[in-house]
């Protein structure tokens, strides 16, 4: 972050300096690194730029994809933006856009509410966090795993594991 917002930034692992890609006043977030590390999607929070873009890795302008979403991120082949429509407390479905532009599509999970989806190395599946969207709920929060083309989504009892594990949860 500088000045008064975020921007997006990137530098090498294996040194140099920092490059800021990112400018506007808004703030820029969720950024998420193709793994060929050509193309980076973020969001913009506010304003009249407020959406879900892409940007080339090495500099340029960025590209709206939606105007809409919270949490992007970019198949490892650079060919997908997938993201959210809201959080926990909504009824949130996932949704995936080609990084070139054009329509989305919603992606099916059979889920009441999924958000902050991630694709799995091979891209061919998405983890997303979901529960049920009335707190006082016994049906627990946990992460599922879903084909990326949209299909049934299985719970993978992470919190399951963790609690028998010791680990507490408020």
């Amino acid at each position: 972050a500088t000045g008064k917002d975020m921007d997006v930034w990137i530098q090498h692992v294996s040194g140099g300096q920092a490059v800021r890609l990112t400018a506007s006043p808004a703030d820029e977030q969720f950024p998420s690194l193709s793994a060929d590390g050509r193309t980076v999607c973020f969001r913009v929070t506010a304003g009249p730029e407020k959406g879900i873009y892409v940007i080339p890795a090495l500099g340029g302008s960025p590209k709206l994809l939606v105007t809409e979403g919270f949490t992007p991120r970019i198949s490892p082949n650079g060919k997908t933006v997938v993201y959210a429509t809201g959080n926990v407390d909504t009824a949130s479905e996932i949704r995936a856009v080609s990084s070139e532009g054009g329509s989305y599509h919603t992606v099916a999970t059979g889920l009441e509410m999924a958000i902050a989806p991630t694709f799995t190395p091979d891209g061919r599946q998405l983890i997303v966090w979901s529960g049920p969207r009335i707190r006082e709920s016994r049906e627990p929060y946990d992460f599922w795993i879903v084909p990326a083309a949209g299909g049934t989504a299985v719970r993978m009892g992470v919190i399951d594991h963790l609690t028998r594990s010791g680990v507490q949860f408020n």
